[in-house]
């Protein structure tokens, strides 16, 4: 990969000085690049505003000590340190907007105990919470909560978010886990267990006050059996008052709300539509307990309860939130947690201002601890219209505005609602935050630039634009005119183009494919990734500069499908890697020896062979070459021999 040579930049000679053998330093060409954005699709016009979203350099650490080692060098220096997880985050967490050094704890992913007896599990910051609910089902064991996010990593969700699915019955991610590991902003190591004062402070501060590198989380026996029930009503308020009396009466494990048009989307999505469209409750209930009161308390409601295999279905949907995008092809949306008696009332009021831009919103809702519901209202849009997309982006924060209005809590800070800082904390713990943050990094280099101030290039008038009083106020003046701007600047999307393009397009980047994919697990480099692939592609297509070697790092793929198989957009990824590949093919040649070493090193690699092991991967693969030798199809060569 390019950065296995003797790099020429200072940082980077340095970082390899001080990290262990087995570590990597990223310091130039379009993998460096691929770390400049996140799951989100941003206007390049607020994109362009950041002062560098690309980093100096990007470390991917061997070891907890490569991350202190590289902090304390950081803080010496006085330069930018930004933690990456999965980078399944849409606010622009994990971006740089000063350049600075990346930390990929995504590379720490090993699993170092499951403590059955005290149901444990101790895991480093990278692990994918499929990957520890796959061991912990081989030690009788299985996760209390998890994200919707699946491919997301543990550490990431610790310090983004934390309320997912199980969060009615198990709570917060906070009361789920019992320790952490954290790096301080000048390179220290520390401890900090669920009895510590500063405990709370790691969860959704995203990396400002210390870069979390274990953790240990609480798990439990698995459910001798678990259903799915769907039960649909007339209207929103109904459903959730069901909810609200459900949850009083029994424990399901978790209760999702679906709004008609969602439904529709279902529907959408599938090749025979089979879904009511009506406001729609999944419950979701283990060993027998809640499903009699459900059913009992539908009929006391009048409510309509769906065929069994309804709820089946979109409870298995519950990993894919992301799919509706291959639609649009761009999603943008708010996302609050709300009171359970106010949900109903927001949820109205934000599909009455998305529908008066224009778009068809649709809503989907959490129900959780404490009577709150986590409401996200999505809207398909497309990021080609650059001013209708700028608008609809601004519709989220008009909404979100909306939101807080009545008594909503923001989920999720990053740089996108920097402003929203202090609704989503609330003054007194958002002032306490500051003061930690001034306290424990005075340089103010652990992800600088967002959460509690952005900066900004051009006078950082984006900055300015986005502190909380003038966004408030700006969205005071200018809020009423954006439905009336964006339903005249929006028209209907164009068709996706070929293979390439529309995956190119309809690409969620939520980085599911990256865990399951043996040349990422060979090379530790997303530039042969899905998400990695789909990125470079979009450079040759748009005519961008790339350098052979770059571009060539197409061909290091053994076309396994596996990224197909947990893609949440469903994209024909063999096909359009075979079109990429014949586009590279044509432009830069064909390298055959570094294909024929990296086929070696697949095959060499333990974490392919566990792949092999659980099914994700056949045992036959073909990289270009063989194609090109054998002069067969891309298809027919899968079904051969290697």
């Amino acid at each position: 990969m390019p950065s296995d040579g003797e790099p020429e930049l200072p940082i980077a000679k340095e970082l390899r000085n001080i990290v262990g053998p087995k570590a990597r330093v990223i310091w130039r060409g379009a993998e460096l690049d691929l770390y400049a954005r996140d799951q989100a699709d941003i206007p390049d016009s607020l994109r362009k505003m950041l002062i560098r979203t690309t980093p100096d350099a990007v470390v991917q650490p061997e070891s907890v000590e490569d991350v202190a080692n590289v902090v304390s060098a950081a803080y010496d220096l006085g330069i930018p340190i930004v933690p990456r997880g999965a980078a399944s985050f849409p606010l622009g967490g994990s971006v740089p907007t000063m350049g600075g050094v990346v930390i990929d704890l995504s590379a720490l992913r090993r699993i170092l105990g499951v403590d059955k007896e005290r149901f444990l599990a101790d895991v480093e910051a990278g692990v994918r919470w499929s990957t520890l609910q796959e061991i912990l089902r081989g030690e009788g064991l299985t996760l209390r909560t998890y994200p919707s996010s699946w491919f997301s990593t543990v550490a990431g969700w610790v310090a983004t978010g934390g309320y997912g699915i199980n969060s009615l019955k198990f709570g917060h991610l906070s009361k789920n886990v019992q320790a952490l590991q954290v790096v301080t902003p000048t390179g220290g190591i520390e401890w900090v267990d669920e009895s510590h004062k500063d405990f709370p402070l790691y969860f959704g501060t995203e990396g400002q006050l210390g870069l979390i590198t274990r953790v240990v989380v609480k798990v439990r026996l698995p459910p001798k059996s678990s259903e799915p029930l769907l039960v649909q009503f007339t209207e929103a308020a109904e459903a959730l008052e069901y909810a609200k009396a459900l949850a009083a009466a029994t424990t399901p494990t978790h209760i999702l709300y679906f709004d008609p048009h969602r439904m529709h989307t279902f529907n959408r999505l599938m090749e025979e539509p089979f879904l009511r469209e009506a406001h729609a409750l999944l419950i979701h209930t283990e060993n027998g307990v809640g499903g009699r009161e459900a059913m009992e308390l539908a009929a006391t409601r009048k409510a309509s309860v769906a065929p069994r295999h309804h709820g089946s279905y979109l409870w298995r949907e519950r990993f894919f939130p992301l799919k509706p995008k291959r639609l649009g092809p761009g999603i943008l949306g708010a996302e609050l947690m709300f009171d359970q008696a106010v949900a109903a009332g927001a949820f109205e009021r934000w599909h009455r201002i998305a529908t008066a831009a224009g778009l068809d919103p649709e809503l989907e809702a959490h129900v959780i601890d404490g009577g709150r519901v986590l409401g996200l209202c999505t809207w398909l849009t497309d990021p080609r219209q650059a001013w209708a997309f700028t608008l609809h982006a601004a519709l989220s924060v008009r909404l979100a505005l909306e939101g807080i209005k009545l008594g909503g809590i923001p989920y999720g800070t990053g740089i996108w609602q920097t402003p929203l800082m202090a609704d989503r904390f609330g003054k007194a713990q958002a002032n306490r935050l500051r003061e930690e943050k001034r306290r424990r990094d005075p340089k103010g280099l652990l992800n600088p630039g967002k959460f509690f101030r952005i900066r900004s290039r051009y006078g950082n008038v984006l900055g300015l634009a986005m502190s909380p009083r003038m966004a408030k106020l700006g969205m005071a003046l200018a809020g009423p005119m954006i439905p009336w701007l964006a339903r005249r600047a929006y028209k209907p999307p164009k068709e996706h183009g070929g293979t390439l393009e529309r995956s190119r397009l309809e690409c969620s980047a939520c980085g599911a494919c990256i865990p399951v994919c043996p040349a990422y697990l060979a090379t530790n480099s997303e530039m042969v990734t899905g998400r990695g692939k789909l990125q470079v592609a979009a450079r040759l297509l748009e005519g961008e500069p790339i350098t052979a070697e770059d571009a060539q790092s197409m061909f290091l793929c053994i076309h396994c499908g596996a990224c197909e198989r947990v893609c949440q957009s469903e994209l024909p990824l063999v096909a359009a890697y075979d079109e990429l590949e014949g586009l590279v093919a044509e432009r830069f040649g064909i390298p055959k020896e570094r294909i024929d070493a990296f086929s070696r090193r697949v095959q060499d690699n333990d974490e392919y062979r566990q792949l092999l092991a659980a099914g994700m991967v056949t045992p036959a693969f073909y990289t270009f070459k063989d194609r090109v030798v054998a002069g067969t199809s891309a298809a027919a060569k899968r079904r051969g021999a290697p």
